[in-house]
C-alpha cells in the first residue's frame, strides 16, 4: 500500500522528468507525399528542408543573417507509404554559431533514420569603426569613423552600433 508521501515523491519525480525531457526542444513535423514506390531523400534535399525550418523559427529576417546547413551524410532511400520528417533542436534559445539538429524520418509512424545535422548561424550587425588608423589619445570625430555592417557567428556585446554613441 502506497502512503500519501509516496505517491507525492512519485508524482514530483513525473513532473521533473517530463520537464527535464520537454523544456526547450524545438519540434516541426513536416509531411511528404505519400509514395506508390521506394524513393530516394538526397543530400540537397535534407538540407533544404533543414534551412527552411531554421528560418521559420529564428528571430531575424533573411537579410540580418547568413544560414548554412551542413549534411555530409548520403543519400537515403525510403519505403513507400506516408512519409514524416521530425526536426529537433536542443533548446529554444537561438544564438549565433552552430545549431545542433536532429532529423528523425518515419515513414507510415515507424522509425527508419535518425539524422544529425549541423547549421551554422551568422548575424549581421551595425558596428562604428575607423575610418583610418588612429593614434594613442587622438580624440575623435564624426570624420574619423563610420558605421558598417559585420558579420559574426558570436553575440557581440559592448559594441558602439550608432555614431551617437561614439
Amino acid at each position: 500500500m502506497c502512503t500519501v508521501n509516496k505517491l507525492v515523491t512519485r508524482l514530483i519525480l513525473l513532473i521533473a522528468v517530463f520537464i527535464f525531457v520537454f523544456n526547450g526542444k524545438s519540434y516541426a513535423v513536416k509531411e511528404l507525399q505519400p509514395l506508390k514506390k521506394n524513393q530516394k531523400l538526397t543530400g540537397e534535399q535534407i538540407r533544404k528542408l533543414a534551412e527552411e525550418f531554421l528560418l521559420e523559427r529564428v528571430p531575424w529576417s533573411e537579410d540580418q543573417m547568413n544560414l548554412r546547413v551542413e549534411y555530409g551524410g548520403k543519400d537515403i532511400i525510403l519505403p513507400k507509404g506516408k512519409r514524416q520528417l521530425v526536426f529537433q533542436t536542443s533548446g529554444n534559445r537561438w544564438r549565433p554559431g552552430v545549431v545542433p539538429l536532429i532529423l528523425n524520418i518515419k515513414v507510415d509512424n515507424k522509425f527508419q533514420r535518425r539524422l544529425r545535422l549541423s547549421a551554422v548561424l551568422e548575424i549581421y550587425y551595425n558596428v562604428v569603426k575607423a575610418r583610418n588608423p588612429l593614434k594613442r589619445g587622438q580624440v575623435l570625430t564624426n570624420s574619423d569613423v563610420e558605421v558598417g555592417r559585420v558579420r559574426s557567428s558570436h553575440t557581440l556585446k559592448g559594441v558602439a552600433d550608432r555614431k551617437s554613441v561614439v
